[in-house]
């Protein structure tokens, strides 16, 4: 016996060598005779892809793309099959509109699990008819008549001025109410109905929480996106985890929740007008056909995340620079407070309080991972490089943001006569850099439902008081995954003295 065992050890040996010989050969002859070893960049960029995680898990990686494109230049090599672009020109070609650059396997991380199986999501879905027909779906319900929704924001934001009232001074999260805000506007308009996050002025089931922190995890993740069918798109490893409380997982608690809601709502008892969900459930007829009830659920819980998501990390952000920049908060308070006698419309469409809202947004984007695109198969010329079909390539937006011949001096300051001084040619070209809504066809079909938002809250809050950070040095810390998160964004609210 003892014979035998020696002989078969010894005989599965060399075959174990050869393959991994053989592996590791085929590795390194693609490694050396690579198509991309013309593009310039970091050195363990060529080997692994995980050079990319290291950039992520950092929670500064749009700044370390700024510093890899000031040092090799406007085409960066940043994996074996992966390359940076940082020339503005090129966005016009990476996310044209015919789609020739489809989305890559990156978005998979954010495909809920639902029935045991991933749910391929407007911001995932790589068959156009199929995306088509869901925006249609949103479009037709809930952000074609954007004015219809003015009651929502009235109605929720009474319920912030009655906590802002009851104190001369209020100290609180701005962020935090902003977030709040968000969710229950979002569900308000979607569903008739808000779901109490600003009546009891908490995270309700951490949701938010563990939203953020699901999706600065996924961020990472989805820089090794073949990984998610082990961990976030695997049934049996998330119900183990799920068992955890401490584990994040918003969107399963949610689409459990509009599971309930597609089967229980009456839209003849809701406030306001017909809803989101009315228009789901007469287009799906998903309470009678089982095989359009996933599509419903996809697209009820795909619209809740990006509308009031989106929109809370831009309004954060908003309230960051302009509360870094007294000069900015003074004249934009004091506009706000002299067209305070015309309506609300036109308050919002005045040119500086926008100019501050895509200045904010340009230099802290709501979204820092870059939208990845893969080359079709005939490839692509860039700044003088070849690009082979099947490259990963993404245009980061931090960079573009900063790009000195398409916004001018001072690209790293709040600046938001560069907005307002600029000619017709100019202005145009800085709009259409402007990548905080995406770009093309697949952009936010919400953005301009999103901006309304952002107005009226803006305009409706610094109308009323004055807001300063209770800390000021340092200012709030920023952390960049998926969406900016800012750290300690205490501030404090007075009524205006003036009143």
């Amino acid at each position: 016996m003892k014979v035998s065992t020696k002989v078969t050890d010894m005989s599965l040996s060399p075959t174990l060598t050869v393959a991994v010989t053989f592996l590791f050969l085929s590795w390194l002859g693609k490694t050396i005779f690579s198509h991309y070893n013309d593009i310039p960049g970091p050195v363990i960029a060529r080997y692994t892809k995980f050079y990319r995680v290291f950039l992520w898990l950092s929670g500064k990686a749009p700044q370390r793309y700024f510093a890899l494109h000031d040092k090799y230049g406007p085409v960066v090599r940043t994996g074996p099959n992966h390359v940076s672009l940082s020339d503005s020109k090129q966005i016009s070609v990476i996310y044209d509109a015919k789609q020739r650059f489809l989305k890559s396997d990156f978005y998979h991380v954010f495909r809920p699990l639902y029935r045991g199986k991933p749910l391929d999501t407007l911001l995932s879905m790589k068959d156009l008819q199929q995306s088509r027909q869901m925006l249609e779906v949103v479009k037709r319900h809930m952000t074609n008549n954007i004015k219809a929704h003015a009651w929502a924001m009235e109605t929720t934001f009474a319920t912030i001025l009655k906590r802002l009232k009851s104190s001369d001074v209020v100290h609180l999260d701005l962020s935090m109410w902003i977030w709040y805000w968000n969710f229950d506007v979002t569900h308000l308009i979607m569903c008739g109905q808000a779901l109490g996050y600003l009546a009891q002025g908490e995270d309700l089931n951490r949701t938010i929480t563990n939203f953020k922190s699901i999706v600065e995890h996924a961020a990472t993740l989805g820089q090794v996106p073949e990984y998610c069918k082990v961990s976030l798109a695997n049934e049996r490893v998330m119900t183990i985890l799920r068992r955890f409380k401490s584990f994040p997982d918003p969107t399963h608690a949610m689409l459990q929740h509009f599971e309930t809601l597609i089967h229980s709502h009456d839209c003849r008892d809701h406030e306001g007008p017909t809803s989101l969900i009315c228009g789901v459930l007469e287009t799906y007829q998903c309470k009678e056909n089982a095989d359009a009830h996933d599509m419903a659920i996809n697209l009820l819980v795909e619209t809740f995340f990006a509308a009031s998501t989106e929109t809370a990390s831009s309004l954060t952000a908003i309230f960051y620079a302009i509360l870094t920049n007294h000069e900015t908060y003074q004249r934009l308070v004091e506009i706000i407070r002299c067209n305070e006698g015309k309506d609300m419309e036109k308050q919002m469409r005045d040119p500086y309080l926008n100019a501050v809202i895509k200045e904010s947004v340009r230099l802290y984007s709501s979204n820092s991972v870059p939208l990845e695109r893969i080359t079709p198969k005939e490839g692509f010329e860039a700044n003088g490089y070849r690009i082979p079909g099947g490259t990963n390539v993404t245009i980061p937006q931090y960079v573009v943001h900063r790009d000195h011949a398409v916004f001018g001096e001072h690209v790293d300051r709040l600046v938001p006569e560069r907005w307002l001084n600029a000619d017709h040619k100019a202005l145009l070209r800085m709009d259409q850099t402007l990548l905080v809504f995406g770009h093309g066809s697949r952009a936010c079909s919400g953005r301009e439902l999103g901006l309304y938002e952002i107005r009226f809250f803006l305009v409706s809050l610094l109308r009323e008081f004055d807001v300063e950070f209770v800390r000021k040095d340092p200012f709030p810390k920023i952390r960049m995954h998926w969406i900016n998160e800012f750290d300690n964004f205490e501030v404090q609210i007075v009524p205006r003295m003036d009143r």
